[in-house]
């Protein structure tokens, strides 16, 4: 786990963020579900638009991002079969980066090299 984040949206998503959803992410079906979670500072670097981050183990793909907050067009399908359907506005929710961030991450601290030490 990398971070908690808290729900702060999860309903029916409207016909614009439907449209949306099919056109930027290609969903199979209808998107009907809208899940915006509010972000941790230590998980936020990681957190991209058409990015994926694992929500209480299930790995979801970012339709969005707006400051702290990812939001996520939900299938009727993974709303239905996941924990999802159990959350509410408010619950907290285990947050952990996807692992091809990490290792950029990793590499490019690396090329870095050490940090240098405080006088």
């Amino acid at each position: 786990m990398d971070g908690v984040g808290r729900i702060v949206r999860l309903d029916r998503a409207s016909d614009s963020e439907q449209t949306r959803a099919k056109e930027d992410i290609k969903t199979p079906e209808d998107a009907n579900w809208w899940l915006e979670i509010q972000v941790p500072g230590s998980v936020t670097s990681y957190v991209a638009e058409k990015g994926s981050i694992a929500v209480d183990g299930i790995s979801l793909t970012i339709a969005a991002v707006r400051g702290d907050v990812a939001s996520f067009a939900i299938i009727p399908y993974t709303y239905a079969h996941t924990n999802l359907v159990g959350l509410h506005i408010g619950d907290p929710v285990n947050l952990e980066a996807d692992i091809l961030a990490k290792y950029v991450e990793r590499l490019l601290d690396a090329r870095r090299g050490p940090a240098a030490s405080p006088s």
